[in-house]
């Protein structure tokens, strides 16, 4: 993984290359690993706005996408990604 070696800028592209890929191919499970791995491998390299951005994917993908393994984790990730979130709006 790119983001253990050091490259997180690289790993964070690749991330967002596989969430669009998976969108276009209608893989909505694909989705929600990339988005998830992403804030998982990268979080302190992801701005207020892609933070934001993450969020509404993975509510998104979360409404219209049926139970699996990953439901769990996805709910840990959007529920920590308001925290993060809401507490920034605190400070503005």
């Amino acid at each position: 993984m790119s983001s253990k070696l050091g490259n997180r800028a690289k790993a964070k592209g690749r991330f967002e290359a596989a969430y669009k890929v998976a969108e276009r191919c209608g893989d909505r499970e694909g989705g929600r690993r990339s988005l998830v791995t992403l804030f998982e491998e990268v979080p302190e390299d992801l701005s207020n706005d892609e933070l934001r951005q993450l969020l509404v994917r993975l509510e998104k993908l979360y409404s219209i996408t049926e139970p699996s393994s990953l439901t769990a984790q996805v709910e840990e990730t959007i529920a920590k990604i308001q925290t993060i979130t809401g507490s920034l709006e605190g400070n503005v």
